[in-house]
């Protein structure tokens, strides 16, 4: 999901994004097992956070998260204020499950959403 949000900040290519349960900000406490970045330095939380360039989505933008995942709830929030405050298609969906059971139903709604923009 993550990996999917900074390539649609990145590159004008694609028609539109879904992510499921990305982290929109890296500050986010994280397992530091999965960590591979130097933590002592902010700038590369930052680089790896939608959330602080949110204003440079290419296309319209899907957030999804599972209705349990509570630890992504504010970070994804903020960060659809802070695209549609600057105008961009961005929108949030809880979808119901944690993690993983969130994904069926996720993958349902991005299918849905990307069926929209073929009839425009």
């Amino acid at each position: 999901g993550t990996l999917a949000q900074l390539t649609a900040l990145t590159s004008p290519k694609f028609t539109a994004m879904a992510s499921f349960a990305g982290k929109c900000n890296a500050l986010t406490p994280t397992d530091p097992k999965l960590v591979r970045f130097d933590t002592s330095n902010i700038a590369e939380y930052r680089m790896r956070s939608s959330q602080a360039y949110v204003k440079s989505f290419k296309c319209p933008v899907r957030l999804y998260y599972g209705d349990q995942e509570t630890w992504i709830i504010e970070q994804t929030r903020t960060t659809v204020e802070r695209g549609q405050d600057a105008g961009i298609d961005i929108v949030a969906a809880a979808v119901p499950g944690d993690h993983m059971s969130a994904v069926p139903e996720s993958i349902r709604r991005s299918i849905e959403f990307f069926k929209t923009l073929e009839k425009k």
